[in-house]
């Protein structure tokens, strides 16, 4: 019976992988209208309630996805999403426990979501775990144990959105030692947590660690899926690039992020603002390593795509306008960086005001850094101080000051 319990959690937990690109750290251009969330909900429902699941997964999928971006869908929405999508992913997997086991596993559950929505988060772990323990010993159905998963990404997720990491921490690094008890250091079914562990460690700059836990996460979909060309290799590939170029380590970077071009290509279906962010990223670290030829054919062929697929002047083509104008700049060719800081400048008070943004700051101040050399230092002055209302805006005078002291 164990035996055949395991067999079922583990193919649930196989599927649980799905929920790595809900909550995953993907590049995605996100809607700006939270009506958009409420369009996706409703064309996915109309899909599910007809009896076509299959259609309507990926639907629930992009809700989960655009519920990432601060204020882009509302929390109703996004637990009704989540919860059709379990639905489909584990309607299929029932396994039934004794009827006193089951209600003791019900009433442990339920305690768990109480406890989580009065904000106790130790007493709702503890309870999580409770479950899941008495999963593996058969005394609890598996889409009990299943659902304890699903709230365990779910908390992870949304104290990561909060930036309380240590909170997170603790559920992904709870979760992967009882995954590891149950199925040992390498199964595929631990890269549910170890790339959420990871991109945490990156964030903290713990880079050893997190460059440790993605090449083990990148050796696990290697196995699991058997071939190279993956969009999950690719993006663990782009992830171990992004440690190489913290570390100054630029010649490691530029073969990871060939590698995930590579595999982008192969692929061919993968969304474009991805493989711009990637040829972007690509583009940073030849100019490192001093190949500019390189690094203003790869800025330009992002910024070709980001133009083709969102004509409407998209935000995400502001960093790669600004260090094309920046590699222009440095070349001399100051005329054409004025042209893309000037554009890089429009989009970003087109989509975040002129007062209250860093981005818009950042780019008044590129801007302000080229007329200086121009020696129209009158213009320069102006646009820093421009530059310096905003960030005083946002952060207050005293980190400041010595910004002020060379102005005055």
């Amino acid at each position: 019976m164990k035996q055949y319990f395991e067999k079922r959690m583990m193919t649930l937990l196989l599927k649980c992988l799905v929920i790595i690109c809900l909550f995953g750290n993907s590049l995605t251009v996100y809607a700006d209208e939270p009506a958009h969330c409420t369009t996706l909900f409703n064309q996915a429902n109309d899909l599910y309630e007809s009896g076509h699941f299959t259609e309507a997964q990926p639907l629930y999928q992009q809700v989960l996805n655009y519920s990432r971006r601060e204020n882009a869908c509302v929390d109703e929405i996004t637990d009704n999403a989540l919860g059709f999508l379990f639905n489909i992913l584990f309607g299929d997997y029932i396994f039934t426990a004794e009827p006193d086991e089951q209600s003791y596993c019900t009433t442990l559950l339920n305690q768990a979501n109480e406890q989580r929505k009065q904000g106790h988060f130790t007493k709702t772990l503890q309870l999580y775990q409770q479950v899941l323990d008495l999963s593996l010993e058969t005394g609890c159905p598996a889409e009990m144990a299943a659902a304890a998963w699903a709230s365990l990404l779910q908390m992870g997720s949304f104290s990561e959105s909060q930036q309380r990491f240590a909170k997170a921490t603790e559920i992904y690094q709870t979760t992967l030692l009882s995954m590891e008890r149950l199925y040992g250091a390498k199964h595929e079914a631990l890269n549910l947590f170890l790339p959420r562990l990871a991109s945490i460690y990156f964030i903290q700059a713990n880079y050893a660690e997190a460059k440790q836990l993605w090449q083990r996460s990148l050796t696990l979909y290697k196995n699991a899926y058997g071939t190279e060309f993956h969009i999950d290799i690719a993006k663990t590939r782009e992830n171990l690039a992004s440690i190489e170029v913290e570390l100054a380590n630029y010649a490691s970077a530029k073969t990871q992020y060939q590698h995930a071009l590579a595999i982008y290509g192969e692929l061919g279906t993968i969304e474009p603002d991805n493989v711009a962010s990637l040829l972007h990223n690509l583009g940073v670290v030849e100019e490192e390593l001093g190949d500019y030829r390189s690094a203003l054919s790869l800025y330009q062929q992002a910024l070709t795509i980001f133009e083709t697929a969102y004509p409407l002047n998209h935000r995400e083509a502001i960093a790669t306008l600004k260090n094309l104008a920046g590699l222009h700049h440095r070349l001399g060719q100051y005329s054409k960086a004025k042209s893309l800081y000037l554009k890089a400048l429009a989009i970003g008070e087109q989509h975040y005001g002129t007062t209250e943004h860093t981005e818009v700051a950042a780019t008044l101040s590129n801007l302000a850094g080229l007329y200086y050399t121009l020696e129209d230092y009158s213009q320069a002055e102006s646009l820093y101080r421009k530059a310096l209302a905003i960030d005083e805006n946002i952060y207050g005078t005293n980190i400041l000051m010595w910004l002020r002291h060379w102005l005055i």
